[in-house]
């Protein structure tokens, strides 16, 4: 797989490529490595863009040989990819639409997201890529009986500022604002159907710094990229996985397809979907039907 943001797809604005603020030419050999293997993976996705088949077959769109490039330098590639954006979200600039989306939101809901203006967004095999929990407000958290716990008090700054997302990109684990997670082109929004919210919150936002899961292992929880920090979180929901390049991994587009199907412990809550000229909140026959649409091209 290809890491990311994703988105697990990275959220950041920045054009910058290097994870430490450098660009990729400082970088030196890494420059001809990253420009060799990103082309080789943008030729290689569009020649295997898509099985002809139910989500998610054919998810192995990259050869082996070209996985087996990327793993060892995976953390400066996929910072570098994770921070080229091609363009804003289609729905940054519907004030109506992050308005609507935002008054529905209950905290733990689950937001799948789909970017094609950024790089990973087409990198990463399907139509969704990225995934972001709603922590929650200061008065949400305070009614759920968490504001106070130790892992909570030291963000009360950041929540009351605006930072009621939480998501795992290349940056690793922290929290974010609604315009910034809600920077894409459509969302899907699931309300998990688990117990112990006040613990699942704390344990959520206790994750803030772990480190970005480059190779998207879930064997290895030291490191987590964004649907595995829902898992680890929440694992009753049942999230499920595949065997991808030899380890298991979750997709976004294998979540949706198991909660729009009632296989997961997750209720569709909706699916808004944006173009240049506007929007519509289109329900969830039109979620499967994008999502069929993408895995039979």
């Amino acid at each position: 797989m290809v890491a990311g943001q994703d988105r697990c797809v990275p959220r950041r604005e920045s054009r910058s490529i290097g994870g430490d603020g450098q660009s990729l030419p400082a970088r030196g050999g890494f420059r001809a490595i990253a420009v060799i293997i990103l082309t080789a993976l943008m030729l290689s996705g569009c020649v295997h863009a898509g099985a002809g088949g139910a989500c998610c077959e054919g998810a192995e769109r990259y050869p082996r040989w070209m996985i087996n490039a990327y793993e060892p330098v995976a953390p400066v590639l996929g910072s570098a990819f994770g921070q080229v954006v091609l363009r804003r979200g289609l729905l940054a600039t519907k004030t109506d639409a992050l308005q609507s989306i935002e008054s529905r939101l209950r905290p733990l809901d689950i937001l799948v997201v789909s970017s094609k203006g950024r790089l990973t967004g087409n990198l990463i095999p399907g139509l969704f890529s990225h995934t972001v929990v709603y922590v929650g407000s200061e008065s949400q958290l305070k009614a759920m009986g968490v504001w106070n716990d130790p892992a909570v008090r030291r963000h009360h700054a950041a929540i009351r500022a605006g930072k009621v997302m939480i998501e795992s990109d290349h940056r690793g684990v922290h929290l974010t604002t609604a315009a910034v997670a809600l920077d894409t082109d459509r969302v899907a929004v699931f309300r998990p159907r688990v117990g112990q919210q006040k613990r699942i919150a704390a344990l959520l936002i206790s994750h803030v710094g772990t480190p970005y899961d480059f190779v998207f292992d879930n064997g290895n929880t030291d490191e987590l990229y964004c649907a595995e920090l829902i898992d680890h979180a929440m694992p009753d929901i049942g999230l499920p996985s595949r065997e991808i390049y030899g380890r298991r991994m979750f997709l976004p587009d294998d979540a949706i397809a198991a909660g729009t199907g009632g296989r997961i412990r997750a209720t569709p809550v909706l699916y808004v979907r944006a173009t240049p000229s506007g929007w519509e909140d289109a329900g969830t026959a039109e979620l499967n039907r994008d999502l069929a649409a993408t895995w039979r091209r």
